[in-house]
């Protein structure tokens, strides 16, 4: 008998609708005052057969050079963006019902 898993969840819709639009005003905001910040959110843990199974993020990290982040946000910013991963490009290609029918990895 297999177990079932139940930690896989996509909640992408919803970060897309309702989250993204709010980051949007919260990164202008920051960027127009050179506020310092770190938001990490976590929308999707998948083991959907891809070559990028796992978890799926969105991060931000916005610092100024006479405005980095310090303390705990900046060691926060670099668990959660570490500068060996290096930049990364994730291609979802959808069909016409909005259906997942391939993902590509593109590092430089």
């Amino acid at each position: 008998m297999s177990e079932e898993k139940t930690n896989e969840y996509d909640l992408e819709e919803v970060y897309d609708e309702r989250i993204s639009p709010l980051m949007s005003e919260i990164i202008a905001i920051c960027k127009e005052h050179k506020m310092p910040m770190v938001a990490t959110f976590q929308y999707a843990v998948l083991d959907d057969g891809s070559e990028t199974p796992g978890p799926n993020w969105c991060t931000t990290v916005l610092q100024w050079a006479d405005r980095g982040l310090q303390g705990k946000a900046a060691d926060a910013a670099a668990a959660v963006n570490p500068k060996k991963r290096g930049p990364m490009m994730v291609l979802k290609t959808l069909d016409a019902d909005g259906a997942v029918t391939g993902v590509e990895v593109v590092l430089p």
